[in-house]
């Protein structure tokens, strides 16, 4: 590559991130069944997920019952 290829030019950018926890995730995960436990937490990402595409974000990574999304 050549310096100054558009692949590795650097440029500014205003962006938002976005982090999310489900509050109080630990205390209920541990009543609930491991099945109804994912149930939950796939309801939840689908809804998320949904939204910040909608608006032109892009989820970057799970991280437990956390998300984080540009």
């Amino acid at each position: 590559m050549q310096r100054g290829d558009s692949a590795t030019a650097a440029q500014a950018v205003e962006v938002t991130v976005m982090f999310t926890d489900i509050r109080g995730f630990s205390t209920l995960s541990q009543d609930l069944p491991a099945g109804a436990t994912a149930s939950l937490l796939n309801n939840h990402f689908e809804l998320l997920a949904a939204e910040i595409e909608a608006t032109g974000g892009t989820v970057d990574k799970y991280i437990g019952d956390g998300l984080m999304a540009f």
